[in-house]
């Protein structure tokens, strides 16, 4: 072997040990989220020990089986390491504190900080006011100083207001007065139009007839406008003196006779909203008396 060829193997043969072998390389590992929930009361104070759960939304997160972690006392930040970056669900709650959750919340590579305030649990009462007993039964506009009259009752009233207002007097106390929607002195509606009468009672027990209570005798009638068909009444009457008896201090008999006529004519306008009522009345009467002279 020539000197040429053994230095051109010698090389060779150190080239192959020294050359280092192509190895395989190492995949890095992908980033890891680093989640930090600091949980507030209205107040701006933090909230220390509140329970906070995280929950993945999306492909990359939803396995993630993250354990709940309760807020630091000092700090109330609760603290998730090694997450998967991706979307995620945080929920925060406390005794007193409405609970929270905060959706699609995104986490990245690195530090992620999200801070909740969690409002006061609002408190729902139900409370049944009762009148007591005792007062109620002493309550001179109350039911047990009064009679509230049937439908049925107000139907079978006379049509004839002026009869109406004689037949509901009899009903009530002596002294009662009447008064329509709380007001004295007008005349009465048609029955078509009232909703409720409530007469005072008349026991003898009962306090208005035990003096003191006059004033506070009322036949209450509760009108409802626009309610019933349209109604109306005729009404007429006529007295004669044919049958009366000759007066014994007069030498002729007097001629005595009365004419009355009445009409009423009400209905609706607007249903539940407005009503109308219209009546007339006529009246004749004649008069006429002999008296004896005295000498």
């Amino acid at each position: 072997m020539s000197k040429r060829t053994f230095v051109a193997a010698l090389l060779i043969a150190v080239t192959t040990i020294v050359w280092p072998r192509p190895g395989h390389a190492q995949t890095p590992a992908p980033a890891r989220g680093r989640l930090l929930v600091t949980v507030n009361d209205p107040s701006g104070a933090v909230v220390p020990t509140a329970r906070v759960t995280i929950t993945g939304q999306d492909d990359a997160t939803r396995g993630v089986a993250a354990p709940a972690m309760l807020t630091g006392v000092n700090d109330g930040v609760a603290v998730f390491e090694n997450l998967p970056p991706g979307r995620y669900t945080i929920q925060a709650e406390f005794s007193g504190f409405e609970t929270v959750q905060v959706r699609d919340f995104r986490v990245r590579a690195g530090d992620n900080k999200r801070l909740i305030e969690l409002p006061i649990k609002k408190l729902a009462e139900d409370v049944t006011v009762g009148r007591d007993g005792r007062s109620a039964a002493l309550d001179p506009k109350g039911s047990a100083f009064s009679t509230v009259l049937t439908r049925e009752q107000i139907e079978n009233l006379p049509d004839d207001p002026d009869e109406m207002e004689a037949v509901l007097k009899a009903m009530s106390p002596p002294g009662a007065n009447i008064r329509v929607d709380g007001f004295t002195g007008g005349r009465l509606p048609p029955k078509s139009q009232i909703r409720s009468i409530r007469l005072p009672r008349m026991d003898q027990y009962a306090a208005q007839n035990h003096g003191g209570m006059q004033g506070l005798m009322f036949i209450d009638i509760m009108t409802q406008p626009g309610n019933g068909p349209l109604r109306g009444s005729v009404d007429m009457n006529f007295r004669d003196d044919a049958l009366n008896a000759k007066n014994p201090f007069t030498p002729v008999k007097g001629n005595e006779n009365m004419k009355q006529g009445s009409m009423s004519l009400s209905g609706t306008v607007k249903p539940n909203k407005s009503s109308f009522s219209f009546r007339a009345a006529c009246v004749a009467v004649r008069f006429e008396q002999h008296q004896r002279g005295v000498a």
